[in-house]
């Protein structure tokens, strides 16, 4: 399903807009050009071949309403570039009916401050490269009014989606949930020329590759460079990686032994374990008990002598006090 596609740039300076102007009109030869189709012949929609010209145009207008000068570092015009995917494209019907629905939408949303607009042919995907001169009601230079803001520019991309929703363009999920950015063009480039010398590198190896025929049942059988590469890759492969494949096959169904062997005598060691723990459990139970009456035993040993030393001693001391006195202790307790 074809998405559709909405980015903007931010244009400070007249330099800046006229080194877009000469680009987008192809005014003068650029690097990295080869990609171009000169068959093709752009379009303008809006405006004229002279951006900046155009642009100054608005501004010298609004700037005689307003009766005022313009910030130093306001944003002059902004770039705003319209497509979708390749795939919509699939004739010159389906350029012309995208076109038109974009254009209503540019002229309704932004009126006599879309100055200039053209149409790229020459490139793989049709697209449109918009400038417009974000003057506000007051005619100031405002762009934060227009383009400030992640909301606004999530309300940029919904109108237009809106704008061409009708030809069955889809709006893209936003960056939150896919994650993608934007590339710079040289940077894409740039991955499209290694890409491509891959592919290149890719096709001469095959190329190298014979042409071989094989006779069957009188036949003439003719493989492709490709097939044969792909056989050819696929008998080294098992000739270099067979025999350590096989190695490693072995290594592994021996480690797979020996780890259930090592399981059964985790099992046989945790049995034992838990016996030694019965064991132990019942040898502290006999202790117990030993030492208690270890202790009993002790106790009244103890008692029955400290009974029979205050007899010894009680006795001694009615002797000493009977020769002493000649008292009987016993008659004076009666």
């Amino acid at each position: 399903m074809a998405k559709v596609v909405c980015r903007i740039q931010k244009l400070h300076s007249m330099q800046k807009i006229g080194k877009a102007g000469s680009h987008n009109f192809r005014k003068k030869s650029e690097a990295n050009r080869e990609h171009l189709k000169p068959q093709f012949k752009n379009e303008i929609l809006i405006g004229t071949e002279d951006l900046v010209s155009d642009v100054k145009k608005r501004l010298d207008q609004a700037q005689k309403n307003a009766n005022g000068e313009f910030r130093s570092n306001a944003v002059l015009a902004v770039e705003m570039i319209l497509s979708a995917s390749n795939e919509y494209f699939k004739d010159r019907k389906a350029v012309d009916k995208w076109v038109s629905k974009n254009l209503t939408w540019l002229k309704s949303q932004y009126g006599d401050n879309c100055v200039n607009a053209v149409l790229h042919l020459d490139e793989q995907t049709p697209h449109i490269h918009v400038f417009i001169v974000p003057l506000d009601k007051k005619n100031k230079l405002n762009c934060r009014e227009f383009f400030g803001g992640r909301e606004k520019m999530k309300l940029l991309q919904d109108q237009s989606f809106l704008a061409v929703k009708d030809l069955g363009i889809q709006r893209g999920e936003p960056k939150e949930f896919t994650g993608a950015t934007h590339k710079k063009t040289r940077e894409w480039r740039k991955e499209q020329l290694q890409m491509d010398a891959e592919k290149t590198s890719f096709q001469e190896s095959i190329d190298k590759v014979p042409r071989i025929t094989t006779n069957i049942t009188g036949l003439v059988k003719a493989e492709t460079a490709d097939t044969y590469y792909k056989k050819t890759i696929t008998e080294e492969v098992k000739k270099t990686y067979a025999p350590k494949l096989l190695y490693a096959v072995k290594k592994s169904n021996k480690l797979k032994s020996e780890n259930e062997k090592l399981k059964k005598e985790n099992l046989e060691v945790k049995d034992e374990i838990k016996e030694t723990r019965k064991r132990n459990f019942d040898l502290q139970q006999e202790i117990s008990e030993v030492t208690k009456e270890a202790f009993d035993e002790g106790y009244l040993k103890s008692q029955k002598e400290y009974k029979a030393q205050q007899d010894k001693i009680h006795s001694e001391n009615q002797k000493k006090l009977y020769k002493d006195t000649g008292i009987n202790n016993n008659k004076l307790k009666l």
